[in-house]
């Protein structure tokens, strides 16, 4: 088989420069007071109480049913009681995603950068992984989804990623969804599809 790796592009937004003619003082205040909004703006999601890494798998065994080929992923979020208006969204300290299958080792990374909006179309509450509306938001984003094959053994992959928002009782929440599938057919070899989701995200 043949090694392949894989690497996904972020996004860049890019930022207007604006040049006021303001004495020296007021431009450090200016830039000063725009480095306090910035950060004032950016939020820091965790995925777990313990703020440590969120490393997730599923597998896919020949002739067995001891796997678990699917594995659908919620995280709530609360944002507070003012509507989020977040641009951006970057993953903390994430090291990507990893396909074994056999002798391969293929690899995804998490883009960056990733384009928000808060709108109707993606207000809504996702109930639950088996939720049909599930599937509908979390393609929203995809890092793989492909087939490879050797001879006549195949191995498919997908991972894709997406997000909601909805408000209840006074507050707004987001929803980050992610859904990976590994499934092996006609293979002698085990599959495993790795998502290392790092620390959380970061919001701006």
């Amino acid at each position: 088989m043949i090694k392949l790796i894989a690497l996904l592009s972020g996004i860049i937004t890019p930022v207007a420069s604006i040049a006021p003619v303001v004495s020296t003082v007021q431009k450090n205040n200016i830039l000063q007071e725009k480095s306090d909004d910035a950060k004032a703006e950016e939020k820091i999601l965790y995925w777990n109480n313990n703020h440590s890494r969120e490393i997730r798998r599923t597998t896919s065994f020949p002739a067995t049913k001891n796997d678990s080929p699917e594995l659908n992923s919620i995280w709530n979020f609360d944002l507070g009681t003012e509507k989020p208006n977040y641009k951006t969204l970057d993953f903390i300290n994430a090291n990507g995603i990893s396909l074994k299958w056999g002798g391969d080792h293929l690899m995804w990374k998490w883009p960056t950068k990733v384009n928000l909006e808060f709108n109707d179309l993606n207000k809504v509450q996702i109930y639950g992984g088996k939720d049909p509306a599930f599937y509908d938001y979390v393609r929203k984003n995809k890092i793989v989804d492909h087939e490879y094959t050797d001879i006549l053994a195949k191995c498919l992959v997908k991972t894709y990623f997406g997000y909601t928002w909805y408000q209840k009782d006074g507050h707004y929440y987001m929803q980050f969804l992610a859904w990976q599938v590994v499934l092996e057919s006609n293979s002698f070899s085990k599959a495993y599809l790795t998502a290392d989701f790092g620390l959380g995200i970061s919001l701006k």
